[in-house]
């Protein structure tokens, strides 16, 4: 599915979020993250990651801080998810546009908070240079290549990136410096049409840190009214606008530097079934989940078929987070959906690679 909304980005704008009726929500919306867009090289794909200050607003609250776009894209929290498929190879350029402030070379302590890196967190690809190596770091107003062969049996699941530096990692990551990694595998033909079919959600549910991190390490960048708390894709409590009764695949990350345990609360409007957890389709697909309660930490992800008939809430660590608001002028479709097909609640298998 994902490829065609690549193919169609530049003639149907709807297609990266949903349609949404004019009268779902108060303006406030939760729309999917900007998707990275790759170049054609030779026999690779390349684009330009970038890390840059960025003045955000965020309910009615200002936050300067550090973030990733892509090169000549606006910035923002989160950033640009990077959609890969299984089999291919990925040049990407990364560019540190911060200030220059020289390497300290410190360890066990918090420094350099305007260098930094990408780190591809739960890839199955090299740890080495000029892979998914966190040793490598980038001072500001330089730059280098990452190169990333997926391999042709990586299972089809969500990942994320962010800042990994040691040393600045808690400060930048707390501020908004990661986002959304989607691996693809059009060859995996154990997944049912119907599957492939669901409209998908990219939510980012990020707990920011700001009155933490500024000055930590030495720190003079991050600033503004923005008080700590969580966020979903950039937005305070925003309304994730859905058909009604129509199963859509909300995939779901945590991005919180603390690994304390949260529950991820669904209200009592909606249907959950559990398809894949930290990038990995489950043995049978899919679970109910009859609670809507899944117990996540930070870093962890999940894919989740939701489908809603009334009005409802997300909520992490008993926080709401997010508002569903059902679009009743919208039309529901019975066709997509988590089960082996769209008549059935059978289930079905999934292929487990070698590794």
């Amino acid at each position: 599915m994902l490829k065609r909304i690549l193919l169609a980005l530049a003639f149907s704008p709807a297609l990266v979020a949903p349609a949404i009726a004019q009268d779902c929500g108060s303006g406030n919306l939760v729309v999917n993250p900007p998707l990275f867009a790759w170049q054609p090289g030779n026999g690779y794909e390349t684009g330009t990651l970038v890390m840059d200050k960025a003045t955000l607003t965020i309910n009615g609250e200002s936050l300067t801080t550090r973030v990733y776009a892509q090169e000549g894209q606006p910035l923002s929290i989160p950033g640009p998810t990077l959609v890969m498929e299984s089999g291919k190879k990925y040049v990407m350029s990364f560019k540190n546009l911060l200030p220059y402030e020289p390497l300290t070379h410190e360890h066990n302590t918090f420094t350099d908070p305007n260098v930094t890196n990408v780190h591809t967190h739960g890839l199955h690809i090299s740890g080495e240079s000029p892979g998914d190596d966190v040793t490598r770091a980038f001072e500001g107003q330089r730059g280098g290549d990452y190169v990333y062969e997926i391999p042709a049996d990586h299972m089809a699941g969500t990942f994320w990136y962010h800042a990994h530096h040691h040393g600045s990692t808690f400060l930048q990551v707390s501020s908004g410096a990661f986002g959304l990694i989607i691996i693809e595998d059009p060859a995996d033909t154990t997944v049912p049409q119907n599957v492939r079919d669901m409209e998908e959600r990219h939510l980012i549910l990020g707990y920011l840190e700001p009155g933490n991190a500024a000055g930590t390490g030495g720190d003079t960048l991050i600033s503004g009214s923005f008080s700590n708390g969580w966020t979903i894709n950039g937005t305070v409590n925003g309304d994730v606008c859905v058909p009604p009764n129509t199963w859509q695949n909300w995939r779901m990350l945590v991005a919180d530097q603390d690994a304390r345990l949260v529950d991820l609360e669904i209200g009592a409007g909606c249907e959950v079934a559990m398809m894949a957890r930290d990038g990995v389709w489950r043995t049978e697909v899919p679970r109910a989940i009859p609670d809507n309660t899944l117990t996540l930490t930070g870093a962890s992800r999940a894919d989740l078929a939701v489908r809603c008939s009334s009005d409802s809430t997300i909520s992490v660590g008993g926080t709401q987070v997010a508002n569903i608001l059902v679009d009743t002028s919208a039309s529901p479709d019975p066709g997509p959906g988590p089960y082996a097909s769209s008549t059935t609640t059978d289930t079905w298998l999934s292929a487990r690679p070698q590794y």
